[in-house]
């Protein structure tokens, strides 16, 4: 009896954990595009990418000669005005930061979260069959480096 109530036990915890060791990994990618550095976070399940984080940092020198208020207010409202209709789309998040010499605009898609038709519509992309194998091929193709 111990050892049949041993062997179940030993079984449940095999089956919990195997159900568990789903692991979710993240693997940025970054490129320099004529000073404007944009770094690609895909996180995944195996080869299902679940959320994507861009963050592209833009050089003061694209927009001015020194950040004032001014600018950052116009920068951060047409920026808004851009990215209006994806960051009304749920599962996605679009925050404006400044730095002493960039701008950075970073886009937080929550995949298991969004709209995929809506996010589809909107930029061409079927995010709800994106295989992660074939984004990082296609990122490294276009220069981008693993970080």
């Amino acid at each position: 009896m111990k050892k049949t109530l041993r062997f179940l036990l030993t079984f449940v915890f095999l089956l919990i954990f195997s159900g568990c060791s789903t692991s979710v990994q993240s693997d940025t990618f970054e490129s320099d595009i004529g000073g404007t550095i944009v770094d690609v976070t895909l996180t995944h399940k195996k080869d299902k990418i679940v959320a994507i984080k861009q963050t592209t940092s833009y050089p003061m020198e694209s927009f001015a000669t020194e950040w004032t208020d001014e600018i950052k207010d116009d920068l951060q409202e047409n920026f808004s005005q851009e990215y209006a209709d994806l960051t009304d789309t749920e599962g996605v998040k679009a925050t404006f930061d400044f730095t002493d010499t960039t701008m950075e605009v970073t886009l937080d898609f929550d995949l298991e979260k969004a709209d995929t038709e809506k996010l589809k519509e909107l930029l061409g992309t079927d995010f709800s069959t994106l295989s992660y194998e074939q984004a990082a091929k296609t990122f490294e193709v276009k220069g981008y480096t693993k970080k």
